[in-house]
């Protein structure tokens, strides 16, 4: 995300935040299905090693012109994955993007 603080930064608040004993945790969002959905697992191993307590995650929506200008971003970046990514993200939505 732009202008927040680099991944490591962000372990270190979670470390100093257990070691002071106040629960953390973290939200992981958006995950992509097909996209980013795979660096789940490494990124909530490392928040548990840092003393995350919960973990979280939210799934990609995209309404109204978001919709349209992420299929574009994911055509022009990712156009063997597009159709994978846009057919699991309907799936879980009911065949919708929002």
């Amino acid at each position: 995300e732009p202008r927040t603080a680099i991944p490591t930064k962000r372990l270190e608040a979670i470390a100093r935040l257990h070691e002071a004993k106040i629960p953390v945790g973290i939200l992981v969002c958006p995950v992509i299905p097909g996209l980013t959905d795979h660096e789940l697992p490494r990124i909530i191993k490392a928040a548990r090693d840092a003393g995350a307590q919960f973990a979280g995650y939210n799934m990609l929506h995209l309404p109204y012109a978001v919709k349209d200008l992420f299929l574009d971003w994911l055509e022009a970046q990712f156009p063997l994955k597009r159709q994978k990514v846009e057919s699991k993200i309907r799936s879980v939505r009911g065949g919708k993007l929002n």
